[in-house]
């Protein structure tokens, strides 16, 4: 049976033996010749992370892409068979309402080509698209599932099916069956089949031209759904149910070549692609659940069988060399990588790099950071990722959210910024003990063996978000967030250590009411929610000044490369509450305290606001530009003054 009804043409196989080594920690060995300096190989680099299908709809043809599974011609009786099943499904997955959160929206490709201008503009330098690899066809229905989005917190009244806010099709959860194509949602209906990429072709050229480079988000770890019988039984609200076109099968360029269930002959993971399922116990998982198990429902693949692991690698080699006459794709996204064994990472690592030694290679681990130490385990023995900064992005968005009873506290945000120069890692052996002792919150500390586990250098490469595709809307959150401190957690992430990731939205404000059926696991507005259509100027909700402040950060830290590779020190002047307050000077490497003529930025930040006074010690004499009004202020020897209105921060950039 065929996915499609084409022979696709074979990725280049590359021959190259990369030798590996562990950078981090007592592990550490030299640099392979492929080895990129800096782990992930991210540079001075925005990201902006894209839900495809929620971005814009470019080309309507493909909201319901029967296209790509014709009837007429001479077709096999299975190909025929299989083609009217996913036609028959289709007109069922989309949502021309975009009510339903778990359907598909109709944002594709072609409109994220058509919105190039206005990415340049707002200057991020690489996108991060969602997967857009095929994706089974089907519905999964669970009683209890929430996926219908209220227009309102209190709606007076409103009417929706109970079928559709509690079914999904699969929009966004990885069901994917086809490494090597791209999903028909996504790609144009006027494609022909011997150049079914020449949408995707063009976007990384017309990105590339702007200066952008395209980054795939890539699911190395599980198949899609699949039912145990071809049996169905009468359909009723009470019980979970699923119709699917391809039970979970894999395929390579439309060809099947391993089944998950075979409901024709009965037979079970005849090829041996995925683990058995075993029992997860979510509360306290071992390593084998975790990298085995059937992690959200999903069948897990076996990385153990060669033709598995294989297969996926010559998946990032077909990506990584799709465009050789113009600009290939810069890198890839991976998340669930607590999940995926990490001798099979290293292979990963291993031909990206010899296919590009600059390929980008960004690793999602659940709440990652110096805090989990199951996270720093897999950094540990893995080489050439950069890791999404948990730690510190979550206890941004919590402090500024006033959520500061926990790691939303100010002195969490400093140490963890602050790394090997914090106050913690600094005390002396006998702090150490009386700071144990009379600590009640050590938890919340970075551990001294995680800081020495990595660089100063790899850290400033780690990413940060105020947002992202597994996080809540911040509004969402904190409904009653003033956009003062909307914009202070935008301009403090913009301005902080590491590579900031801006989810699509997150410089206007885009959030679903405050409505109880909004509430996931994470709370009020998690996934799938965090994922509603994209507005734009001129739409109501629009926010202007958000986006200003965004776009003017951006290329501020564009044009500073300080903001990336530059070191971070908190001052306290006169006035201020350690608690309550952050003030923060990032400097280049150059630059030492009291050198006035050196690239140098203040962010002030005050909860209640007030008058303060930056001493000349602190910050050296000299015109200072605020970046969002152009004005300038001068430090004197008395100091720098400052007004802040509470919740208010302001950017301060030195003038040569």
């Amino acid at each position: 049976m065929h996915r499609l009804i084409y022979q696709g043409w074979r990725s280049l196989l590359l021959a190259i033996a990369l030798s590996f080594s562990l950078i981090s920690g007592a592990n550490a060995e030299e640099f392979s010749p492929f080895s990129p300096q800096v782990r992930g190989n991210v540079a001075n680099d925005i990201l902006y992370y894209i839900t495809v299908d929620r971005f814009f709809d470019g080309d309507s043809n493909n909201n319901v892409p029967s296209f790509a599974f014709p009837i007429d011609g001479e077709l096999d009786k299975a190909t025929l068979a299989y083609n009217q099943t996913n036609r028959a499904v289709l007109p069922y997955m989309y949502d021309p309402t975009h009510r339903y959160v778990s359907f598909y929206w109709g944002g594709d490709l072609e409109g994220i080509i058509q919105k190039l201008d206005y990415l340049e503009d707002l200057g991020v330098t690489k996108l991060v698209l969602s997967p857009i690899q095929a994706s089974e066809n089907g519905l999964q229905y669970d009683p209890g599932r929430k996926g219908y989005l209220h227009e309102e917190a209190n709606p007076e009244k409103e009417e929706y099916s109970p079928f559709y806010a509690q079914a999904t099709a699969g929009f966004n959860e990885a069901w994917n069956i086809d490494w090597f194509e791209l999903d028909e949602h996504v790609r144009s209906a006027d494609e022909t089949e011997s150049d079914r990429f020449s949408t995707f072709r063009r976007l990384l050229d017309e990105a590339g031209n702007r200066g952008i480079g395209i980054i795939l988000a890539l699911n190395l770890n599980h198949g899609a759904p699949y039912r145990e019988s071809a049996i169905y039984e009468p359909f009723s609200l009470d019980r979970s149910d699923r119709w699917l076109a391809d039970n979970g099968a894999i395929y390579r360029h439309g060809e099947k070549i391993a089944d998950n269930v075979n409901l024709s002959t009965g037979a079970r993971n005849p090829q041996q692609w995925f683990h058995e399922s075993i029992p997860v116990d979510y509360t306290r998982p071992n390593q084998k659940m975790l990298e085995n198990g059937p992690i959200g429902g999903f069948p897990d693949l076996n990385h153990e069988n060669p033709a598995v692991s294989q297969y996926l690698l010559d998946a990032v080699r077909f990506w990584l060399t799709l465009n050789p006459e113009g600009h290939q794709v810069s890198g890839f996204y991976c998340n669930f990588l607590g999940n995926v064994p990490t001798k099979f990472w290293r292979e990963f690592e291993q031909t990206a790099l010899s296919i590009n030694p600059d390929t980008i290679l960004i690793g999602e681990f659940d709440f990652g950071g110096y805090r989990n130490s199951k996270s720093m385990r897999w950094y540990r023995e893995t080489a050439h990722h950069a890791m999404v900064n948990y730690d510190l992005s979550i206890s941004a968005r919590r402090f500024f959210g006033r959520e500061r009873h926990w790691d939303g506290r100010s002195e969490v945000i400093r140490e963890s910024i602050l790394g090997k120069d914090g106050r913690y890692y600094n005390y002396s052996l006998l702090n150490q003990v009386f700071h144990k002792i009379l600590n009640p919150s050590e938890v919340l500390e970075v551990p001294r063996q995680a800081l020495n586990q990595v660089s100063d250098t790899d850290v400033q490469g780690w990413i940060t978000f105020v947002e992202n595709h597994d996080q809540n809307r911040l509004l969402s959150d904190h409904p009653n967030l003033s956009d003062r401190a909307y914009a202070s957690t935008i301009k403090f992430i913009l301005s902080s250590m590491g590579t900031p990731l801006v989810m699509y939205g997150v410089e206007t404000g885009l959030a679903v009411p405050y409505h109880l059926d909004h509430a996931v696991t994470s709370g009020i507005g998690g996934d799938p929610f965090n994922q509603q259509m994209m507005i734009w100027p001129g739409d109501d909700g629009w926010n202007d000044a958000l986006f200003q402040v965004t776009r003017t950060m951006i290329h501020t830290r564009r044009n500073h490369p300080m903001l990336r590779y530059g070191t971070s020190r908190f001052i306290f002047p006169d006035s201020s509450a350690r608690d309550s307050d952050l003030f923060m000077v990032r400097e280049a490497q150059s630059c030492g305290n009291g050198v006035g003529n050196c690239d140098r930025l203040l962010y002030a930040y005050s909860t209640f606001g007030g008058q303060f006074l930056v001493p000349t010690a602190d910050l050296p004499t000299g015109r200072y530009l605020n970046v969002e009004t152009g004005e300038t202020v001068t430090a004197t020897d008395a100091g720098l003054a400052l007004a802040l209105a509470p919740e208010e921060s302001k950017v301060l950039l030195a003038m040569p």
